[in-house]
């Protein structure tokens, strides 16, 4: 799982400004889901909830927050593939 401050850097590069809250929330469930708590905040219904209660840029923030979890989770399923 990408680290908070890969998140707050890459907001920083596409948007101009973090939105730690959004990361905060989006990644609240790993308290008690662990590496499990994608299933819950990281959907499309969520991140227009953002939005709508944000703004545009808190939405987008929300949406490279999702690309990027699973974007690294993929990258991790690859190496364990290759080193088969």
């Amino acid at each position: 799982m990408p680290s908070r401050k890969v998140h707050k850097l890459i907001d920083r590069i596409f948007l101009g400004e973090e939105f730690n809250e959004v990361h905060a929330f989006k990644d609240r469930p790993a308290k008690w889901l662990g590496k499990k708590h994608r299933k819950l905040f990281h959907d499309h219904i969520t991140n227009l909830l953002i939005g709508v209660a944000f703004g545009e840029k808190a939405f987008l923030s929300a949406v490279l927050h999702d690309l990027v979890d699973f974007g690294s989770t993929e990258v991790k399923k690859k190496k364990r593939r290759r080193r088969r």
